[in-house]
């Protein structure tokens, strides 16, 4: 259920869980209500079960076994229960599932988005699905990020996968350097989904790469297709205030 054409769909949407999705979407990209989304579930399957973890592609790999989407679908359906009666957003496994950690992996025909989308539909019909795609390079590390047209053309391959698997809206995360998120963002553009940008925030309100947050927000947000929000992850709680702060007082 695209974002972009969901005004049309939830004239015809019936029963509980669809009612509480159209009301999840509607509510998303708005200013005034609280959404939350999942905590990493690589993170959590890293602790528990790391040997289900692919080293190219992360917890992409576990929609390749029953006891990996089992997995999955145990944490969402908490991650959901927990969030009640907010509306939930949860990221398809697809973080690194560039085209060529695919190829690394051996799975350059696997569609793990379409899988996960089909799954995430089934073990939790109400969660609003974000396509999740990730930095080429390390999210720490700003210097291995693209620049704005490598990226594009990078990450256009994994976007279009992602149109296809039928995800609500288009999420980049983890973002450490304003060229990749360029890029990304042209990609995304050129769909018909809405789309959010999510980076990692340094305590003077900065992106990794040095390049101030207000900056960044103006020079995406003067595209003919702007990102419908943006959004601060894989940040400690305490950086996140003190680089809002400094960000605000830089630019309001």
């Amino acid at each position: 259920m695209p974002v972009g054409s969901f005004p049309s769909i939830l004239s015809d949407a019936e029963g509980t869980a669809q009612a509480t999705l159209e009301k999840g979407m509607r509510q998303l990209f708005r200013n005034d209500t609280v959404n939350l989304t999942e905590g990493s579930v690589l993170e959590r399957v890293s602790r528990q079960v790391p040997a289900l973890l692919d080293p190219s592609i992360g917890y992409a790999g576990l929609l390749d076994s029953q006891q990996g989407r089992q997995m999955l679908s145990s944490i969402w359906k908490e991650y959901a229960t927990a969030a009640q009666p907010y509306p939930i957003v949860i990221h398809t496994p697809t973080w690194r599932s560039g085209r060529d950690r695919m190829a690394k992996a051996r799975r350059p025909k696997t569609q793990p988005e379409e899988n996960a989308v089909n799954l995430l539909r089934d073990a939790v019909p109400e969660a609003i699905i974000a396509g999740l795609l990730g930095p080429k390079g390390d999210c720490y590390v700003p210097s291995e990020a693209p620049a704005r047209e490598a990226a594009r053309n990078y990450h256009a391959w994994q976007v279009d996968r992602l149109v296809e698997a039928d995800c609500d809206f288009l999420l980049a995360a983890t973002l450490p350097a304003l060229g990749e998120a360029q890029g990304i963002a042209d990609a995304f553009a050129e769909t018909n989904l809405a789309y959010v940008l999510s980076f990692v925030l340094r305590p003077d309100g900065c992106l990794l790469d040095g390049t101030p947050l207000g900056e960044a927000i103006v020079d995406i947000d003067g595209r003919e297709r702007p990102p419908a929000g943006y959004w601060i992850n894989c940040t400690h709680p305490e950086v996140f205030a003190t680089g809002m702060k400094e960000a605000r007082d830089a630019n309001a």
